[in-house]
């Protein structure tokens, strides 16, 4: 029982980012309302505790979400139990089995996402110049 109670619950990514709009949807509503409370109907008091309420609770809402996010204490994040220690073995990188923690495979995607994009612009720009002297070749025999 008390394991349960130290693991902390992680929030997923998609509750984090619901929590920045309920948050900045609250900010928005108080702010309206500040705008909004000389031509208000409202009892002035009434008004001024629900707008005070609305920017902390909007405030909280926001600069945990994002803290949080900051921090990598969300479910698949740096400080997530079940990612700490998880390693990705025998990846195979250019017929090498290699072992990493995550962060060079990550540098070894980019990498050959540069390679590739750098084969498919040098296929796509001797396209481009076979078509063009072709034109050029077809114009000039006109």
């Amino acid at each position: 029982m008390e394991e349960n109670k130290k693991k902390k619950s992680l929030m997923t990514q998609g509750q984090l980012i619901m929590r920045v709009l309920v948050g900045g949807y609250l900010d928005y509503l108080a702010y309206d309302l500040f705008k909004e409370r000389a031509t208000s109907s409202i009892n002035p008091i009434v008004l001024w505790i629900v707008i005070i309420f609305f920017t902390i609770a909007g405030t909280y809402f926001l600069g945990m979400a994002l803290i949080l996010y900051y921090r990598g204490e969300y479910k698949g994040g740096k400080k997530d139990p079940e990612m700490e220690g998880s390693e990705v073995k025998d990846t195979v990188y250019d017929g090498e089995s290699i072992e990493t923690d995550g962060s060079e495979e990550i540098i070894k995607t980019e990498e050959i996402r540069e390679e590739i994009t750098e084969e498919v612009t040098e296929e796509i720009m001797e396209e481009i110049t076979e078509e063009v002297t072709e034109e050029v070749g077809e114009e000039s025999g006109k």
